[in-house]
C-alpha cells in the first residue's frame, strides 16, 4: 500500500507517497492528469493544481485520516479540484470508495470532496464517513449508480446543474441531498434512514425531483428557512407526508405530486429491505424458526412464535427467566418439540405449536452461572443439551417427557454451541469447553471419542463440512480440525471470538472476533482472502444470502458483506447492540437487536429505476 502524505501545488510532482505495496500514482509530464488505482491514504488535505483531471479506476479505494484541525470535533482532511474534472470509474463488481482510515466510517470522520468550477462524470461510488460529502459549487455532470452513506451531510451542492440517476442515501445524520439555487436531476434514488432527505436551502432553478422512493427519513423533505420559491416534485414515494407545513416560509409554493416507486437505487446491488419489526420488553439475542414461524425468547423472561411474513404474533408464554440462546426445534412421530435452556438453569421442553410446557429439567448451581448459554440440540427424537455447570445431558423425548439416555461430566463450563458431525462412523457431538478443550462425544453412548486442546477458552460453535472441524478461540485462534480431530493448520485472527462460530460457504470460512473485523479464510490453507472492519465485535455467526454474508455487531448493525471481495454492501443500523446471529428462512433474514425487537429483512438486487 502506498500513502498519500501531501500535496505540493507548485512541483511537477504531484503526490509524496511512500510505503508499502500498491499500484502507483500516475501522472503526465504536467501533472494535470492523474489516475488513482489500488489503495490511496490521504493524511493531509489536497488542492489539486487549477484545471486538473483526476481520474480514479474501478476498485480504487481512497481512505482520509480522522484529523481535527480546527477543534470541531469534525474531521478536516479533504480533496479540492479547481476548474477541473472528476471522473470516477466504478463498477458494480469493482467501486470506487471513499472512507474512512483505519477504522469503521463515522459521521465526520473527514472533510469533503469538493469541486469549484468543474466537471463530473461519477459511476459506482460509495461515499461514506464524510463531514460535508459530495460538495459542488458551480459545476455540471453526472452522479449514478452511487451509494452515499453515514455521513453528516453526504452532499451540499450549490449553483450546479448534476444529474443524479440511481443512488442510495442512507443512515446520514444530517441531509442526504443538500442543495441550493441549483438546477439539478434526481431521479430513481432511495432516501433511507436520513435525519433530512432532501433539503432545499434558499431557493431552486427548476430540479427535476422525481421517482425517488423515501422509507425511514425522520424528514423527508425539508426547506430552508428563508426559501423562496417554488418547489414541484412529481412521482415520488413518500413513506410519509413528506415537509412539515410549520416549516415553509409564506415565500414558498408547494406542488408535491406522490406516485409508486417500485425499485430505486443503484443498478443490481444487494440492499437491505425491511419487511416488519417486532417490539419486546427486553433483549433479543436469539432466534429460531422453520416453516412453523420464527421463535425468539426475550429478557424480559418470555418466548414468543410469529409469522415468518408479518410478524403477527401466534403463540408465546413466560419461562420465567431469561434465556439468551436460541431454543431448538425437533419434530417426533408427527409431534414438534421446542427446547431451550434459561438462566434459571432450567431445560424446558415446549409444544413448539401452542408454547405449551410439557416437561422440564433444572440443572444443579454452579460459579458459572451467568451470561451467554449454549443452544439445544435436537437429533432425531433426543435431545442434547451441555450446561454452565459443565455436563452434557442426552434425554429421549417419550410421552412428551424428557428421559435421560446418558450425561457426562466435562468438567468445565460450556457456554458455546454444540454441532453434530455425521460421518461413516456414525454421529459425534462436539462440545466447546471454557477450558479450552474441544470434547468429541459418541452421539448414542456419550463416550469420547477425541478431544483437541486450544490454546485459550472456546466460548463459540465449531463449524464442520464434509471433511473438517473449524473453531477459534477467545484469545484469537483460528484452527482447522480433521473430524477425527487431528490438526490441520492453525492461525491467528485479528481478535479473539466471543459467542462468534465460524461459517462455512463455498470453500470459505468466514469469521469475526470482538475487535471488530469479520474476515474470510481459504478453508483448506487457513490463507486470508479479505477482512473487512465493522462499528464493533461480532457475537454471532454470519448467514449466506445472495452472494453475501450478513454479520450482526455489538455496534449495532445489520451488514451484508459481498462474499468474495469483503466489500460492504450495505449497513443498517438497529440499535444499541445486535448480539444474534442473523437467520435466514428462505428468502427473508431474521435479526433480534439489544434494544429489545425483532426485524425482518429481505436482500433485494435493485434490476431497475429510473
Amino acid at each position: 500500500m502506498r500513502t498519500l502524505a501531501a500535496f505540493a501545488l507548485l512541483l511537477a510532482s504531484i503526490l509524496s507517497l511512500c510505503g508499502c505495496s500498491s499500484a502507483p500514482l500516475k501522472s503526465d509530464a504536467d501533472s494535470k492528469n492523474i489516475t488513482w488505482s489500488g489503495i490511496v491514504e490521504v493524511k493531509e488535505s489536497i488542492t489539486f493544481p487549477r484545471g486538473t483531471t483526476l481520474k480514479i479506476n474501478p476498485g480504487t479505494t481512497v481512505k482520509f485520516a480522522t484529523t481535527d484541525i480546527d477543534g470541531d470535533g469534525l474531521g478536516d482532511i479533504s480533496l479540492t479540484l479547481e476548474e477541473g474534472t472528476l471522473q470516477i470509474d466504478g463498477t458494480l463488481a469493482s467501486p470506487v470508495t471513499f472512507t474512512t482510515l483505519d477504522r469503521a466510517p463515522s459521521p465526520g470522520d473527514w472533510g469533503e470532496l469538493r469541486l469549484d468550477f468543474s466537471r463530473l462524470a461519477v459511476k459506482y461510488l460509495i461515499l461514506e464517513g464524510a463531514t460535508r460529502g459530495l460538495h459542488l459549487h458551480f459545476t455540471s455532470g453526472v452522479v449514478e449508480d452511487s451509494l452515499f452513506r453515514d455521513n453528516l451531510d453526504a452532499t451540499r451542492i450549490g449553483e450546479s446543474k448534476v444529474n443524479f440517476a440511481r443512488c442510495l442515501f442512507s443512515q446520514n445524520s444530517g441531509k442526504g441531498y443538500n442543495s441550493r439555487t441549483s438546477e439539478n436531476t434526481l431521479k430513481g434514488s432511495w432516501f433511507r434512514n436520513n435525519r433530512r432527505g432532501l433539503f432545499l436551502f434558499e431557493g431552486d432553478k427548476g430540479s427535476d425531483l422525481s421517482g425517488n422512493l423515501f422509507s425511514g427519513n425522520d424528514v423527508p423533505l425539508r426547506l430552508g428557512d428563508f426559501y423562496a420559491g417554488r418547489v414541484r416534485t412529481t412521482g415520488n414515494q413518500w413513506e410519509k407526508d413528506p415537509i412539515p407545513t410549520s416549516t415553509v416560509s409564506p415565500e414558498a409554493t408547494l406542488s408535491i405530486e406522490p406516485g409508486v416507486v417500485f425499485e430505486a437505487g443503484p443498478l443490481g446491488w444487494p440492499l437491505l429491505k425491511e419487511g416488519w419489526r417486532v417490539d419486546t420488553g427486553g433483549f433479543v439475542d436469539a432466534l429460531a424458526g422453520g416453516e412453523l414461524g420464527l421463535y425468539f425468547p426475550s429478557w424480559d423472561g418470555t418466548i414468543n412464535r410469529v409469522g415468518l411474513f408479518d410478524g403477527t404474533k401466534i403463540a408465546g408464554t413466560s419461562i420465567g427467566d431469561i434465556s439468551d440462546s436460541a431454543p431448538a426445534l425437533g419434530k417426533l412421530e408427527g409431534r414438534y418439540y421446542l427446547a431451550l435452556q434459561g438462566w434459571d438453569r432450567s431445560i424446558r421442553l415446549l409444544d413448539a405449536i401452542t408454547l405449551e410446557e410439557l416437561d422440564s429439567f433444572t440443572e444443579a448451581p454452579s460459579p458459572a452461572d451467568d451470561h451467554r448459554q449454549s443452544s439445544p440440540l435436537f437429533i432425531a427424537g433426543d435431545l442434547t443439551v451441555a450446561t454452565w455447570a459443565g455436563r452434557v445431558y442426552s434425554f429421549k423425548v417419550l410421552d412428551d417427557k424428557l428421559v435421560e439416555n446418558w450425561k457426562v461430566e466435562a468438567s468445565a463450563p460450556v457456554r458455546a454451541d454444540l454441532t453434530l458431525i455425521e460421518s461413516a462412523d456414525g454421529k459425534t457431538i462436539l462440545v466447546p469447553l471454557e477450558s479450552g478443550t474441544l470434547l468429541a462425544l459418541n452421539y448414542v453412548t456419550g463416550i469420547e471419542r477425541w478431544r483437541f486442546n486450544a490454546s485459550a477458552p472456546l466460548i463459540s460453535g465449531a463449524a464442520v463440512d464434509s471433511s473438517r472441524v473449524f473453531i477459534a478461540d477467545k484469545n484469537g485462534s483460528l484452527y482447522s480440525l480433521s473430524l477425527e480431530g487431528k490438526l490441520l493448520w492453525s492461525r491467528e485472527i485479528p481478535g479473539g471470538a466471543w459467542y462468534a462460530p465460524p461459517l462455512i460457504n463455498e470453500g470459505t470460512i468466514y469469521q469475526g472476533n470482538d475487535s471488530g473485523s469479520y474476515s474470510a479464510y481459504d478453508a483448506v490453507t487457513g490463507e486470508e482472502r479479505w477482512q473487512a472492519i465493522l462499528d464493533g465485535g461480532i457475537r454471532g455467526s454470519g448467514a449466506a444470502i445472495k452472494n453475501t454474508i450478513a454479520v450482526a455487531t455489538a455496534g449495532g448493525s445489520l451488514y451484508l458483506i459481498d462474499a468474495e471481495s469483503g466489500l460492504v454492501r450495505d449497513r443498517m443500523k438497529l440499535g444499541d447492540a445486535v448480539l444474534s446471529s442473523p437467520l435466514i428462512i428462505g428468502e427473508r433474514l431474521y435479526v433480534g437487536t439489544r434494544p429489545g425487537a425483532v426485524h425482518s429483512f429481505t436482500v433485494e438486487n435493485v434490476k431497475s429505476a429510473y
